[in-house]
């Protein structure tokens, strides 16, 4: 069993109310981007909602959904090779007030990363300065607090809000100080990556194409 920081102490459920974009014909925030450093076989995808004044990098056949928010006002943010960013998940918050101007950068700026080939479901939430290790699993509305270091193959369910952080091959669910520690999972979560590539390359070529046909009926329009 690897081994990483001390277990969390708590988790709950019901996070905070999630931060919303104003409603709007594309329901994204007009924004000044930063600088990106986005790689030719990643996909960031145009109905993103991008903010911040430090780097956002993307790796190899990342796949980033509509309304998924990326936040490098805290500092810098970096999605490694092979992960998924799913619709209205927040990574690097909490985010600006779209009303207020950008502060300036920070004095010290904190590092946010989300490891290759790293799952976030709809609405979930990093915040800046977390860690989330190699081939993590996070589930819909699930909150991982500033500064969290979540381990390889750790699953956080649904809902949860971390506070601590979690060894490898760990799975966190429900109320209170409930876990487990995952073991003889080697096989099934080796079937769970191998669909989660699929489903990736899938879903970006159908993303792309989807992007291309709006921008072409916009010329059109």
């Amino acid at each position: 069993m690897a081994s990483s920081a001390s277990l969390p102490t708590s988790f709950s459920k019901d996070p905070q109310p999630r931060v919303e974009p104003p409603a709007g014909p594309s329901n994204v925030v007009p924004t000044t981007r930063p600088p990106l450093e986005v790689h030719p076989t990643a996909h960031l995808d145009p109905q993103a909602y991008i903010q911040g004044t430090s780097t956002i990098t993307l790796g190899a056949n990342v796949v980033i959904h509509p309304r998924a928010r990326l936040v490098s006002v805290h500092g810098p943010l970096t999605i490694r090779a092979g992960s998924v960013i799913l619709e209205r998940c927040v990574v690097g918050g909490p985010v600006p007030d779209p009303k207020e101007p950008l502060p300036p950068p920070p004095e010290a700026p904190v590092n946010t990363v989300v490891a290759q080939n790293v799952l976030l479901q709809a609405s979930a939430e990093v915040q800046a300065g977390a860690f989330l290790d190699e081939a993590c699993l996070i589930e819909p509305r699930a909150v991982i607090k500033k500064g969290v270091h979540i381990g390889k193959h750790t699953k956080v369910c649904a809902g949860c809000v971390v506070d601590r952080s979690v060894r490898d091959w760990t799975v966190l669910w429900g109320d209170g100080q409930t876990r487990r520690l995952r073991t003889g999972a080697i096989d099934p979560e080796d079937g769970r990556l191998k669909a989660l590539e699929i489903d990736r390359e899938s879903t970006a070529g159908l993303l792309t194409t989807a992007a291309a046909k709006a921008t072409l009926g916009k010329r059109r329009a």
